[in-house]
């Protein structure tokens, strides 16, 4: 879909927050790989049956397009789709691994601080003792915060916990959607009253209909 004449592109999911400037990143030495990503974390990997640390986080990536194009990814990933549908756990992301096995470059995890990193999963041990080098530079300076995973881990949920939530509200405030609601907004208190009224009466009602059929 992009020109010939580019030959680099940064991806970055659209569930982030950036937090720095993406200079170093783009300026990256990706030393003849194909990408630079971030491992994926020990936990999900557990969890997914992938290799830690040979697996990597497709959510950003530094891409070097002229051996994207040469790897032939996109018959090479619909083959893996079409013969391995049982390992396509996370999508496009599995298919990449699979392609660039071997082919990338570590970043460090400030580039895509997920929420792990940041107490939202239970099992993740962060300790201090526990935590690598880039971990706690991830925790301490993140330059990429990834909200990855289900609904209540999104900034725009109104359930969300993640401690960095607000540099996204914050971001939003500054758009055309600064008036959007959050998701799943508790309802106002006279909805909740009409709805269990509406719900009580028509409780009522069947049981009424059900006496007269007996």
């Amino acid at each position: 879909m992009l020109p010939q004449s580019v030959e680099r592109v940064l991806f970055i999911d659209s569930d982030t927050t950036v937090t720095a400037s993406l200079t170093p990143l783009w300026n990256l030495d990706l030393q003849g790989k194909a990408l630079a990503a971030v491992p994926e974390h020990r936990i999900s990997c557990l969890d997914h049956g992938y290799n830690y640390p040979d697996y990597f986080n497709a959510g950003v990536m530094v891409a070097d397009l002229t051996r994207w194009r040469e790897s032939n990814l996109l018959e090479r990933g619909r083959q893996y789709a079409i013969e391995h549908p049982d390992r396509l756990r996370h999508w496009d992301q599995d298919i990449l691994n699979h392609v660039f096995k071997g082919d990338w470059l570590p970043l460090e995890d400030r580039w895509n601080a997920c929420p792990h990193l940041f107490g939202l999963n239970a099992d993740y041990d962060l300790s201090r003792e526990s935590l690598n080098e880039s971990e706690s530079e991830a925790i301490a300076n993140p330059a990429i915060v990834h909200f990855a995973g289900p609904g209540p881990i999104k900034p725009w949920n109104a359930r969300c916990r993640h401690p960095l939530k607000d540099r996204y509200l914050q971001a939003k405030k500054q758009t055309p959607w600064a008036s959007t609601p959050l998701d799943d907004l508790p309802l106002p208190a006279w909805k909740q009253k009409f709805d269990n009224t509406v719900f009580q009466t028509k409780c009522i009602l069947r049981r009424c209909f059900a006496k007269k059929l007996d």
